[in-house]
């Protein structure tokens, strides 16, 4: 399992009740730098703005400390500018600035030496009925996407879903419409970043959403984190969920999933490279416990479909 931390969510972690942040922010080489000493951590996701934006000083941060870069990701999600969308902005000359500053980080991460960006689209939804031609939402995006993808086939783009916020309603809200994209765009390099937290809050299965797009080769990324399920908490891996956590790697396994689990939490309040070396051992340790237990009665536990007996197994295995 290749594991990596998105390095824009060890900041200062502002929110609409504390715009200036928890806390002070961290300088990307320190970040990199503390994350480099966490056992099972082998890449850094990076975004496409401020000194991250600079590949070759970017390059040698990493290099200088081990690490690989997972994934770019490219913020259209957090700026002024994008507040009424961004790849389905109704405004084209919005849209086309959109458009263009994906195209640039599909080149940024060939530089950094990886193969895809996360497209996470949380300006591009509605808020009130009789507001916007859902027709022209989905079309306008899915076109974008399509130039996005054939600007550098080389580079997987990944459509991140989410249900909603900052939106009331994500145009991509969830794992079935960000697949359904991904095949009607009729691009090899168009997939799905499946954000675990966002599956949960979806009151949704974490397993569940990676087979969906694993199973037609379209699951490109992911983003590990844990939440209570009522809102993308971005907790600490394994805080909440345990099982399920356990039927995730066994999932991830049986699809041959080979790429990037990159973890995404919100530490506002917690110690961030801490927050994100305990996701990581959590990680390992779920993954293991699928060796523990055994793929062979993971499969029967499958097959009886018993719940009860699951709940034994488990039990037994893990606890003895």
């Amino acid at each position: 399992m290749k594991q990596s931390v998105i390095t824009g969510s060890l900041g200062s972690l502002g929110d609409r009740f504390i715009l200036e942040g928890y806390k002070d922010d961290i300088p990307f080489v320190e970040k990199v730098r503390q994350l480099a000493d966490i056992d099972g951590l082998s890449g850094v996701e990076v975004s496409n703005f401020g000194i991250e934006g600079n590949a070759k000083e970017t390059a040698k941060i990493l290099s200088d400390n081990g690490l690989a870069c997972s994934c770019v990701n490219v913020n259209i999600a957090c700026r002024r500018i994008y507040g009424r969308g961004a790849l389905a902005n109704a405004d084209a000359k919005i849209r086309r600035q959109a458009i263009d500053e994906c195209k640039a980080a599909a080149d940024y991460a060939q530089e950094l030496g990886a193969d895809v960006i996360n497209v996470w689209p949380g300006q591009d939804g509605y808020d009130y009925a009789l507001c916007c031609d859902y027709g022209k939402l989905y079309n306008d995006f899915l076109e974008s996407t399509v130039e996005i993808a054939d600007h550098n086939p080389d580079i997987k783009v990944a459509l991140e879903f989410k249900p909603r916020e900052p939106r009331n309603r994500s145009l991509v809200d969830n794992a079935g419409t960000a697949l359904l994209m991904a095949l009607e765009s009729g691009r090899k390099n168009v997939g799905v970043c499946v954000d675990v937290g966002h599956v949960l809050y979806n009151n949704a299965n974490m397993a569940n959403a990676v087979e969906l797009c694993g199973s037609r080769g379209k699951l490109f990324h992911m983003h590990t984190n844990d939440c209570l399920g009522t809102w993308d908490d971005d907790m600490i891996v394994g805080s909440v969920r345990f099982i399920e956590y356990i039927e995730l790697c066994y999932v991830l396994r049986k699809i041959g999933y080979a790429g990037w689990c990159s973890v995404d939490i919100f530490p506002s309040r917690e110690n961030a490279i801490e927050s994100a070396r305990e996701s990581i051992a959590y990680m390992r340790l779920f993954d293991s416990l699928v060796d523990r237990i055994g793929i062979a009665q993971l499969e029967e536990c499958i097959r009886r479909g018993d719940a009860a007996y699951v709940q034994r197994v488990i039990r037994e295995k893990v606890f003895g």
